[in-house]
C-alpha cells in the first residue's frame, strides 16, 4: 500500500511528472483510510522517545515529504505548533496537497516554511525542541564551503531554540557515514549544546541523540 510513497522530494527527484505521480499516490492512499503514519513507524518511534509536552513549539528541519507530521496529527502527539522545514519548495508542496487532502481537524498546528541551506529562518528562542532526522546538517565534510554552510545553518537551528530546549537528533548510521558518533557531538558541543543521558540504537543502527541548548 505504501510502497510507492515518497519519503523525499528534492531537486534530483522532484519533476512536474513525479510531483504529480506523488499527489496521486498519496491521494490513492488517503481514500483507502489509512493512516500515513503507519507507513513511517521510524516518526512515531521518536515522536513516543521525546515526551513532548502540551504548548511544546517544535521544528522538524528537513521535513521531505511531511511523514513526521502526519504522525504529529495522527497520533495527537501534544505539540502546539509544528514548523515544517525545507529548502525544497517542491517538498512543502507534497506536504501543503496532503493536508489539504487528508483534512486533518488540527492540521493548523502545522506552518510550513521555507529554508534556506543556511538559515532554518525561525525567529530566536523560539523552538521547545527541533528535530533533525535523516537530514545531514553536520560540519564536519572535507568541502570548506559546504562545511560554512551547514554550520550556519546550525548556528540559526541554535539560535531558535529555547535556553533549555532540545535538539533531536534521529539518523541512519549506516546511510550517513560522513562524520563519526564522536564528531556529531563534537560540533553540536562547540555549538553550546550539552548532551543529555538520551542516547539510544535500534538494532537496525539507527542513532538517536538527545541534547539541551
Amino acid at each position: 500500500m505504501f510502497a510507492e510513497l515518497p519519503f523525499g522530494i528534492d531537486e534530483t527527484g522532484g519533476s512536474p511528472e513525479k510531483i504529480a505521480q506523488a499527489k496521486a499516490d498519496f491521494r490513492r492512499v488517503i481514500k483507502q483510510g489509512a493512516r500515513l503514519s503507519d507507513s513511517a513507524p521510524k516518526m512515531t518511534y521518536v515522536l513516543r522517545q521525546a515526551n513532548l509536552r502540551p504548548g511544546d513549539v517544535i521544528a522538524d528541519v528537513g521535513c521531505g515529504s511531511g511523514f513526521f507530521e502526519y504522525a504529529v496529527l495522527e497520533l495527537q502527539i501534544p505539540a502546539h505548533k509544528v514548523f515544517a522545514l525545507d529548502i525544497e519548495p517542491r517538498a512543502l508542496e507534497i506536504v501543503r496537497f496532503v493536508l489539504d487532502e487528508a483534512d486533518y481537524p488540527d492540521r493548523g498546528k502545522i506552518e510550513l516554511v521555507q529554508s534556506k541551506r543556511d538559515d532554518v529562518t525561525l525567529p530566536a528562542d523560539s523552538l521547545d525542541a527541533a528535530f533533525v532526522i535523516n537530514t545531514s546538517i553536520y560540519a564536519a565534510t572535507e568541502d570548506e564551503n559546504d562545511a560554512a554552510v551547514r554550520l550556519a545553518c546550525l548556528k540559526s537551528l541554535q539560535r531558535a531554540i529555547k535556553p533549555g530546549g532540545r535538539l533531536i537528533v534521529y539518523e541512519n548510521g549506516t546511510i550517513f557515514r560522513e562524520t563519526t558518533f564522536d564528531q556529531k557531538v563534537s560540533v553540536l558541543k562547540d555549538l553550546g549544546f550539552r548532551q543529555t543521558e538520551s542516547a539510544t540504537q535500534t538494532g537496525d543502527d539507527y542513532l538517536y541523540l538527545e541534547f539541551v541548548r
